[in-house]
Formats: structure tokens, C-alpha cells, sequence
């Protein structure tokens, strides 16, 4: 009897095997929703709609945008999470969604490596650090001597948490004090640096890029690992006297946790594919977007390392927002 009962239940999971199998095959067989937690109309609407475009074209279904914008993307992340796990809903994620929600806020309604799966890494947006024409240090070590030389006198504009915590890396990493004043964006914040009311910011390069190359700010550094492509010339932060410093916004796709892997590899290969695109590259350059793509495994270990940097710097600020 029992060996009746076993070779049944054998004979029950290969056929679940066959038809999830078949499943995972026909995949994608109805239009995708991509949940994107920002209003339509900036860099990540941008990138998300380049992406959903070529997805639809290579899957011959159509992806779907879906604007959901809001509580520094809790919104959009809640929704993401809460949905069917079948790779119908994909989620565009930042370094916040990620990486720095967790720490930030006290009650967040949505575990980053427990309701999500990893699928890849989509792009990078470079940041700089730029200071006022008028601002009394023209590189990275005459900044650093004079904010040591004036301890929590020196103020930095930001426009997003995220450009904000780059400046208290920043202070972590060269044992500066300067102290933060949060704008509404970035269009605001390179106002405020013109105008003479911060010295220096930190700031993406669609806003801080064209500022400099018309000559209304000083670019002391850029922020990421490696130097800009628009702008090679130009040393990065890490190269000028704070080795390892290295601060960007970067952006991905995740899925909800429970989605089987051959969907996941399924969605990583078409975005990795289309993140490749040499028309990719070119649509995304003008938005200051360098598009990148990544295995579902390089994705899942740069959340865990992203999640202990942020992590250290919130709770050694005390920055908490409930």
C-alpha cells in the first residue's frame, strides 16, 4: 500500500514537473506589468519605458508601464511585493527601494531579500561632486582641508535621500562634519549651489554634468567607481583622496519571492539583451543613464553589500523617517 502511495506521488510530481516545465516555456504567454515607483516623466520613467519597449518587441508581448510614485517608492515596492509570483509583475527598484528603505524607516511594509527575487542590475546613474564657483576649494583635498579646518560649518545641498547620504559617506570616509540641507530635487539643488546658498552638493550628472561644461559650477569629482564616459577628464572622488568612496543610484529589476527560477532566467536574459542594445546606450546617454546588466546571482549579492554600506551610515546619523 505505502509503495502504491509513493510511486502515486511520484508519478503526481513529475507531472507537476512536465506542466511547470511547459509553463515556464511558453512564458511569456500575456502582457507584463512594470511597476515603476516614480512619476512618468523622469530618468526612471525614461529607462523604464526604453526597456519595456525592447522587452515587448523580443517577448512579442506587450510590457506595460505602470506608474506607481510615492513614500520614497514604498508604494510601487508594496504593490510589487504583494503580487503573484508567475513573472507577470516586474519592479523597477533603486538604491533606495533596496538598499536604504530598510534602515531608514521604522515600519516598512515590505522585506527587500525576503519579498523579492533578484533578476538583474539595469543601469547606473553617475553623480558629482560640484561646488560654486565662488566656494573657497577647487579640489577634493582643499575641500576636505577646509571643512576640517571649519567643523560643522560647511553645508552640502542634496536633492533625494540617496544623494544625501553620499555626502555623509563622504563625511564617514574623510572625517568631515558637513552638515546636509535637503532641497526638492535636483533642479533645485543646483539653484541653491548658483545662488551662493550651500558651497557644495552632490548631485546626478543630468543636472551637474551640463552645469559644468557651461561653466556655472566647479566639478571637484566624479562619484562613481570609474570615470565618466561624458566626461573622462574628469577625476573621480576615490582617485582624489578618499580611496573606495563610491556613490551612485542604480537601478534594477526584481520580481516577487516565490517566482520560479526559469521565469527568472527567462526575464534575465531578454533584459540583459536589451540593456546590451547599442540603441539602448544611445537613447539613455541623454538622460545621464549608463545602462548595465547583470546575473540574478551579481544582483542579489550587490543588494546584501549595499544594504550593510547604507545601513552603517543611517544608523550613525540617526536618520529615521517614520
Amino acid at each position: 500500500m505505502k509503495a502504491h502511495f509513493l510511486r502515486l506521488f511520484t508519478v503526481a510530481l513529475l507531472g507537476l514537473g512536465v506542466a511547470f516545465g511547459a509553463f515556464a516555456q511558453s512564458f511569456p504567454s500575456k502582457p507584463i506589468r512594470m511597476i515603476v515607483p516614480f512619476p512618468p516623466g523622469g530618468p526612471a520613467d525614461i529607462l523604464a519605458r526604453v526597456l519595456a519597449q525592447k522587452m515587448g518587441e523580443g517577448f512579442g508581448q506587450q510590457v506595460i508601464v505602470d506608474n506607481r510614485p510615492g513614500a520614497n517608492t514604498i508604494i510601487g515596492a508594496d504593490l510589487a511585493a504583494k503580487a503573484a509570483p508567475d513573472g507577470y509583475t516586474i519592479l523597477m527598484a533603486i538604491d533606495s527601494t533596496l538598499s536604504m528603505n530598510p534602515a531608514l524607516y521604522t515600519k516598512l511594509p515590505y522585506d527587500p531579500l525576503k519579498d523579492f527575487e533578484p533578476v538583474s542590475l539595469i543601469a547606473i546613474v553617475p553623480a558629482m561632486l560640484v561646488a560654486n564657483l565662488n566656494a573657497p576649494f577647487n579640489t577634493v583635498p582643499e575641500l576636505i582641508a577646509y571643512a576640517k579646518a571649519n567643523p560643522g560649518k560647511v553645508m552640502f545641498g542634496s536633492g533625494t535621500i540617496a544623494m544625501q547620504l553620499a555626502g555623509e559617506l563622504f563625511n564617514n570616509m574623510t572625517g568631515t562634519k558637513m552638515q546636509n540641507v535637503p532641497y526638492k530635487g535636483g533642479n533645485t539643488t543646483i539653484t541653491a549651489l548658483m545662488g551662493g546658498e550651500v558651497p557644495v552638493i552632490f548631485e546626478g550628472i543630468s543636472t551637474a554634468l551640463p552645469n559644468w561644461k557651461s561653466g556655472k559650477v566647479k566639478a571637484l569629482g566624479a562619484m562613481g567607481a570609474k570615470r565618466l564616459r561624458q566626461a573622462p577628464e574628469l577625476a573621480t572622488v576615490a582617485e582624489s583622496g578618499v580611496p573606495g568612496y563610491e556613490a551612485q543610484v542604480w537601478q534594477s529589476i526584481v520580481v516577487p519571492a516565490g517566482t520560479p527560477r526559469d521565469i527568472v532566467a527567462k526575464l534575465n536574459t531578454e533584459i540583459v539583451r536589451v540593456m546590451r542594445l547599442p540603441e539602448t546606450s544611445e537613447r539613455l546617454s541623454t538622460a545621464g543613464i549608463e545602462p548595465v546588466g547583470s546575473s540574478a546571482e551579481e544582483l542579489g549579492s550587490f543588494m546584501r553589500s549595499e544594504t550593510l554600506k547604507w545601513g552603517k551610515i543611517i544608523k550613525q546619523i540617526g536618520l529615521k523617517i517614520e
